[in-house]
């Protein structure tokens, strides 16, 4: 099963109106000064793990960080949990979309 995709291919089925994905931003808080993707839950990683249980089960989740590598540990977690999940490979470094700061 495909559990990443690059950056930009998420970008381009994200933007459309109606994607049912949730973006969740498991970067720590100091980190998301530098911008957001709009409407991303905030989730950081050190808190996933108790507090995974407050994501939606019925939507698939697209998981964003810094470079991609949290976000990866944070997908195997969640798809173990029972969870559609997907790592957005190259993070914020590489996201080609609008950043809300």
């Amino acid at each position: 099963m495909e559990v990443e995709l690059a950056a930009d291919e998420f970008w381009t089925i994200w933007s459309h109106s109606d994607s049912d994905w949730v973006v969740v931003d498991v970067r720590e808080p100091e980190e998301l000064e530098m911008g957001k993707i709009p409407g991303a839950v905030s989730m950081p990683l050190t808190l996933l793990y108790q507090r995974y249980p407050e994501l939606p089960t019925a939507r698939p989740l697209a998981l964003v960080c810094f470079s991609g590598r949290r976000s990866a540990e944070a997908v195997e977690f969640l798809i173990e949990k029972g969870y559609r999940a997907m790592n957005v490979a190259g993070g914020m470094l590489a996201w080609p979309g609008p950043v809300e700061v």
